[in-house]
């Protein structure tokens, strides 16, 4: 074996050293071999025979009328009209129209012209041909940065606690060493130090793991010609994907090495900074960041967040790419989380000193048919999560290849303008349209993230909602570009159509059904071919822990498997699509908290509009329903209008009496009353009737237990876990059905609403965390108004 490895060196050597030479002679032998290859595949071909096989009898009309739409599907991934017009523009020519490339066929990615090796070794072909680009270190610059020098002084005095001390006094100037050395360790622990070496071998390896793991790793072949495209601007590309995996922190580099892109420098969390895989992830571009930024709480660490400031901005202008996750950690609940503005105002910051002329923002959407990061149903259960060592990674990436995981698909959304983004919430915030005479919109708004970078900076409250803003819409691109994989579909359906079982061939009508629909809405699909087959795949993946499968006289019978903690890890799945209906969901829990309290069982549109804004707004810690350059109104008449197009809703318009006062044309739709009325009897199980009920448990059974806090003080631990015995309280005694409202994530949801409406109040005592109620609400009658907030849904 030695040997045989010693020769395969020794040729490569031999052939990388003389190829210009023998590239003409080798080509000509392999160009030989080739056609002779070709002529043999050619015949073999004539001879093969389809066979059909039983499952042809589950391929429905709905499954031929969704691939028939397939060819007529806009591209995804397109910038607003209003965000980026003049990016949409440019590159809305090489959006997605052909199907999705498999990365991990080496033929498929880029045909290179490689002879032998190219024939025989084409993965070892590929590592020596992947673009490496000549990485600039920055460490001397940021040091001497001039902002560095004055925060050594800041930091000192803050260390010292007395800001009237002299530079001169010894003590002073001993404390000033003291913060030059640790800012050098500081910038030593946190910087990448990108190896070429690293970088080949990883890829390398990285092919064999990703044909171990995976059936296949997909894209469209036009998201690369995107891509290419915005990097011959010449600006830095931020790219800005949803985190799921580990993974994610390799396949966007090892895609741009693939196609002759820069690799991007990846933040990536201090935990990850072991002996060996934290030496490779900096290889490969990763600098580290604390989770934790502040030594001491209450304090800002001003020297290290203005080293790492530095650092990223040095890298800026050294022309590097970037990537991070706004989420700011993996989803536990496979719903994408709230963003987290720090990292993103450092390159907001650039742009407006003019450090860059202006950034490439790219979101990224990763899915996967199984995550290889195993589950986290222990810390949605409230157990702390475990730290990642050196022993539980390599037993990790030992257990990964006992299992397959099924594919895995990168959507890449068309790259839009920082500075457009910034132009358009500026004159959308402008003066000039706030005193207009042109109606205000209602836009959903949240809170924006404290997690910001300054530590030195007075940041205005108009930078801050900036961040968000930019955040928030990144956050919901990547969510509505996101590809729906089999198991999110076949989860999905179980859970919230099927959860006491179903037949396999209901299953696979209801899928069609679901299938047509993603379809019809635009939405990209991770799977193909007939429906039977990808439930079974997906069944399979998921393994007998999470759905069960029995035969009967009837046929196969699913179901899922809805005991603790098997159904967490079962929704985690399902939960994916939540983003693509649960605007849907809100509209008809509050169609049916309205006509619970009507005689005639209709709805009028003014009040099914207050309500679902209502809603909207309890659920604002759970999803992003809008961008900020949209009309929350306007989308939820839209998405009325899907209801009433799929005959859940019926609508009907009654004329209002005669108002002779107001006869305008523009009041036409003033004079009549618009009411709706639900199908008793839809064509297709609804599941948007079931699909926010996990959640509401959780939030009525929060709401109630804030009488705990009257004329109390409670650790926002034991309030969470007062919360989650009464869940599991409830769910023995059965008062609530859906194992998967034991989630510490919704009871931390819960109780940010509470604290936005100034219901409760918090403070950290010694980074610890307390709860207590707000002034107005410290008594029963108020707090019983608040719980009557959620409880007109139950």
């Amino acid at each position: 074996m030695t040997v045989l490895i010693e020769c395969v060196i020794f040729g490569g050597l031999a052939y990388w050293l003389f190829r210009d030479r023998a590239r003409a002679i080798v080509d000509l032998i392999s160009t030989k071999f080739q056609e002779v290859y070709n002529g043999w595949e050619a015949r073999g071909k004539l001879h093969q025979k389809k066979d059909k096989t039983s499952k042809d009898k589950y391929t429905s009309e709905a499954q031929t009328r969704a691939k028939n739409k397939l060819d007529s599907k806009k591209p995804t991934g397109l910038n607003c009209d209003s965000c980026g017009p003049s990016n949409r523009g440019s590159l809305v020519r090489v959006l997605p129209t052909t199907k999705p490339l498999d990365i991990l066929q080496v033929d498929g990615v880029i045909p290179r012209n490689g002879g032998l090796l190219n024939t025989y070794m084409p993965r070892f072909w590929q590592t020596l041909n992947i673009y490496v680009h000549k990485h600039v270190y920055v460490y001397d610059s940021v040091l001497k940065d001039e902002r560095i020098q004055e925060v050594y002084e800041t930091a000192a005095r803050q260390a010292l606690g007395d800001s009237e001390v002299s530079m001169d006094t010894p003590v002073f100037m001993e404390l000033l060493e003291k913060q030059k050395t640790r800012a050098a360790k500081i910038l030593t622990s946190l910087r990448c130090t990108f190896s070429c070496f690293i970088l080949r071998l990883s890829f390398f390896v990285m092919s064999y793991v990703w044909l171990k793991l995976f059936s296949n790793v997909t894209l469209h072949p036009d998201h690369i010609k995107l891509l290419q495209k915005a990097d011959s601007t010449n600006l830095p590309l931020i790219f800005l994907p949803l985190h799921r995996s580990h993974l994610d922190y390799i396949i966007i580099t090892y895609i741009l090495g693939n196609y002759n892109m820069k690799s991007p420098m990846v933040a990536a969390g201090e935990n990850l900074k072991m002996p060996f895989f934290g030496s490779l992830l900096r290889g490969l571009g990763a600098f580290f960041i604390k989770r934790r930024m502040d030594q001491v709480n209450g304090k800002r660490d001003v020297l290290y967040r203005a080293v790492l400031h530095t650092y990223m901005i040095h890298s800026l202008r050294a022309g590097h790419h970037f990537e991070f996750f706004l989420e700011g950690t993996r989803t536990r609940s496979g719903k994408p989380c709230m963003p987290k503005g720090g990292l993103l105002s450092v390159f907001l910051d650039a742009y407006m000193d003019c450090t860059i002329e202006d950034a490439l923002l790219v979101p990224v959407s990763i899915n996967y048919d199984r995550i290889v990061d195993g589950n986290f149903t222990s810390e949605q259960l409230g157990q702390p999560k475990k730290m990642e060592t050196f022993f539980t990674a390599v037993t990790s990436i030992w257990k990964l290849f006992s299992s397959h995981y099924g594919s895995m698909r990168i959507d890449i959304n068309q790259p839009f303008s920082l500075s457009e983004m910034v132009n358009t919430f500026q004159n959308k915030n402008s003066p000039v349209t706030a005193t207009s005479n042109i109606p205000s919109k209602k836009l959903l708004r949240a809170t924006p993230s404290t997690a910001s970078l300054y530590g030195t900076d007075v940041v205005v409250e108009e930078h801050r909602q900036l961040v968000n803003s930019i955040a928030r819409h990144v956050i919901y691109d990547c969510s509505c570009s996101t590809a729906i994989m089999s198991t999110n579909a076949v989860s999905f359906l179980l859970l919230n159509v099927f959860r006491k079982g179903v037949q396999l061939e209901d299953l696979t009508t209801a899928f069609d059904h679901l299938r047509e629909n993603l379809i019809a809405s635009n939405k990209s699909l991770g799977f193909n071919g007939p429906s039977i087959e990808v439930i079974e795949k997906a069944i399979k993946i998921l393994g007998p822990d999470l759905i069960s499968v029995s035969t009967k006289s009837e046929g196969e019978f699913i179901a899922p498997v809805t005991v603790l903690p098997n159904v967490l890890e079962l929704s985690y799945y399902g939960n994916a699509l939540l983003p693509h209906y649960v605007l849907e969901a809100v509209i008809v829990k509050s169609f049916n908290s309205l006509q619970r309290k009507s005689e005639t069982n209709q709805v009028s549109h003014k009040a099914l509009m207050e309500t679902t804004r209502t809603l909207c707004d309890i659920l604002q810690y759970e999803f992003i329903f809008t961008k900020y350059c949209q009309d929350l109104d306007d989308v939820i008449m839209s998405t009325i209008d899907s209801l009433i197009s799929q005959k859940i809703l019926f609508q009907e318009t009654i004329p209002a009496e005669e108002n002779y006062e107001n006869t305008s044309p523009e009041n036409e739709i003033s004079q009549q009353n618009v009411q709706y009325t639900k199908n008793a009897d839809p064509p297709h199980a609804p599941f948007q009737e079931t699909m926010l009920r996990p959640i509401f448990d959780v939030y009525m059974i929060a709401f109630r237990q804030l009488h705990r806090l009257l004329s109390n003080h409670i650790t926002e631990k034991d309030i969470v876990q007062v919360i989650m015995g009464t869940v599991e309280k409830e769910l023995r005694e059965n008062k609530i059905e859906y194992g998967e409202s034991m989630s510490v994530d919704t009871i931390k949801n819960a109780l940010k609403l509470l604290e936005k409406w100034t219901v409760v109040d918090s403070y950290n005592k010694q980074r610890v965390k307390y709860y207590s109620l707000g002034e107005r609400f410290d008594d029963e009658p108020s707090l019983n108004e608040v719980i009557s907030r959620i409880e007109r849904f139950n």
